[in-house]
């Protein structure tokens, strides 16, 4: 985790009044909070995001968003993908940039502490599912 400006905006997006913006905690999820709203596509409960992934992935199991990984579903760009990370099948998130050749290519906040770029296969076991803007 890391506390730059652009790092610090991306959680501010998601925070509500109060809360501290240069917390030292994981910003995968804000990440794509803050790409999401900033799309003009409500996230999260209310509509406003959200800063922890098992809370994303429950939004959108109970809105129908939820995909399960290796069931048929093909991801699309915009949606967001869900990994298995420090114990939990939903410890991180990044946003789909497009299918292609059976990989999924990716951008992903606090990968390696920054915003990275990266080239999965949808049906790798660290893949949990994916969660449908719409």
């Amino acid at each position: 985790t890391n506390n730059s400006a652009r790092i610090v905006s991306y959680r501010r997006a998601v925070r509500g009044p109060g809360e501290n913006p240069r917390a030292a905690e994981p910003w995968c999820a804000d990440f794509v909070s803050w790409a999401w709203r900033r799309a003009g596509v409500p996230i999260g409960f209310g509509g406003l995001g959200s800063d922890y992934v098992p809370e994303l992935v429950g939004w959108a199991r109970f809105g129908r968003r939820w995909h399960w990984a290796r069931t048929g579903y093909r991801p699309k760009p915009g949606d967001l993908v869900v990994y298995k990370a420090g114990g939990s099948r939903r410890g991180h998130v990044g946003m789909v940039v497009k299918l292609r050749a059976g990989k999924l290519y990716t951008v992903e906040g606090n990968y390696g502490d920054r915003v990275t770029r990266r080239v999965v296969t949808p049906w790798s076991p660290d893949v949990t599912g994916f969660i449908a803007p719409v």
